[in-house]
C-alpha cells in the first residue's frame, strides 16, 4: 500500500514514518521542514499550498494527515494558527478525495473534547464541577474545545463528517491523540508546574507512546470503517500514577458513569472500544516520576474525602 504520510519530520510523523516503512508499507514522506535522519526520502511542500498536495498524492492508495501546528502555542497569533491548520486540512484531504484515495487517518486531538481548563491545585480548595458530561471517553465523547487549536481539530472533524456523507464508502478516522510521550524520555509533566505540582487539568492527565501511536495508524490502515470514525486511545495508565477509580474521586466525583471500570484499569478512556472495532490495544506505559510527598498526602485526602 502507498501511503502519504505528512508532518513526516515532526515527533509523530518521523515514528510513524519509520513503523510504516519497516511494516513494508510504500511511504511518501513530506513536511515544510527538513530533517536529515527521515526513514524515507523528505519531500518538501507546504500545505497552505493546495496544488502541492495533489503531487503528492500521485499514486497513493491512502492518506496520513499528521501535518498541522502542533498545539496551542506552536505559532502566533491565534488567528493565524487557526486558520493554517484548518487550510491545511481541507487543501489536502479535498485533493485526497479528488483523487479517488478511500482511506484518510487524521491526527486530531483530545483537547477538541477535553481542553477547558481548570484549576486542579491548590488541592486545599474544591475545583470547579468537571465540564465532562460522562465518562469514560469513548466515541461517543462529544467536543468542548477550550482553545483555538482544539477548535481548529474541532472544525477539522466537522469537515470529515461532511465528506464521510459525499462520499459514502470511504473511510475516515480522526485519532483524538492525548499527550505523545517517548518510552524512554517520559515527558509528561507538561502541565507542571516550577515545583513539580500538576496545575491543569485538560488532557484527563493520559498520554500515549509514540510507538503505540504509529502502532494505532498502521491498523487503522488495515482495516476500512465506511464513514467517519473518532477514537479516543491511552495508554492504560494516567500521569498521576492512579488506579481509573481514584482519579475519578479526585477529578470527576458525580460525573455519570456509561459503563463500570475494572479494578486494574489505570485510564479514564474506554480501551474495550479500541479492542472491539479495531482488535487494538496499547502495548506500552512509561515510568513515572514521583510527586513530592506533600502532594501525595494531598492527593490521597481528596480521594478519600466522603462523598
Amino acid at each position: 500500500m502507498r501511503v502519504l504520510v505528512t508532518g513526516a519530520a515532526g515527533q509523530l510523523g518521523w515514528h510513524t514514518t519509520a513503523h510504516l516503512h519497516k511494516a513494508g508499507f510504500d511511504v511518501v514522506a513530506t513536511d515544510v521542514l527538513y530533517r536529515a535522519d527521515c526513514p524515507v526520502r523528505l519531500q518538501m511542500a507546504d500545505l497552505l499550498d493546495r496544488h502541492a498536495a495533489y503531487k503528492l498524492l500521485e499514486g497513493c492508495d491512502a492518506l496520513v494527515h499528521l501535518g498541522n501546528h502542533a498545539n496551542q502555542h506552536a505559532i502566533e497569533p491565534w488567528q493565524r494558527l487557526y486558520t493554517e491548520n484548518v487550510t491545511m486540512n481541507m487543501n489536502v484531504i479535498q485533493a485526497a478525495l479528488d483523487m479517488g484515495i478511500r482511506r484518510i487517518v487524521f491526527a486530531s486531538s483530545i483537547q477538541a473534547a477535553c481542553s477547558r481548563r481548570y484549576m486542579l491545585f491548590p488541592l486545599e480548595e474544591d475545583p470547579p464541577k468537571s465540564p465532562v458530561a460522562c465518562l469514560p471517553f469513548d466515541t461517543a465523547t462529544p467536543t468542548q474545545p477550550g482553545n483555538h487549536y482544539a477548535l481548529s481539530k474541532e472544525a477539522s472533524e466537522k469537515m470529515l463528517d461532511l465528506w464521510a456523507f459525499q462520499h459514502p464508502g470511504r473511510s475516515f478516522t480522526s485519532i483524538r491523540y492525548p499527550t505523545l510521550i517517548h518510552t524512554t524520555l517520559p515527558r509528561y509533566h507538561r502541565h507542571y508546574g516550577a515545583e513539580g505540582w500538576p496545575l491543569f487539568l485538560d488532557e484527563a492527565f493520559s498520554y500515549l507512546t509514540f510507538d503505540d501511536a504509529a502502532d494505532l495508524i498502521e491498523t487503522l490502515l488495515h482495516t476500512s470503517r465506511p464513514g467517519h470514525t473518532v477514537v479516543m486511545p491511552s495508554a492504560n495508565d494516567n500521569r498521576l500514577n492512579l488506579t481509573a477509580a481514584e482519579l475519578i474521586k479526585l477529578l470527576y466525583r458525580g460525573v455519570p458513569l456509561k459503563k463500570t471500570f475494572s479494578p486494574d484499569a489505570r485510564t479514564v478512556f474506554d480501551l474495550g472500544e479500541l479492542k472491539a472495532l479495531y482488535n487494538w490495544s496499547p502495548k506500552l506505559t512509561v515510568p513515572h516520576h514521583q510527586l513530592p510527598p506533600e502532594v501525595q498526602k494531598l492527593i490521597q485526602a481528596k480521594i478519600n474525602a466522603p462523598e
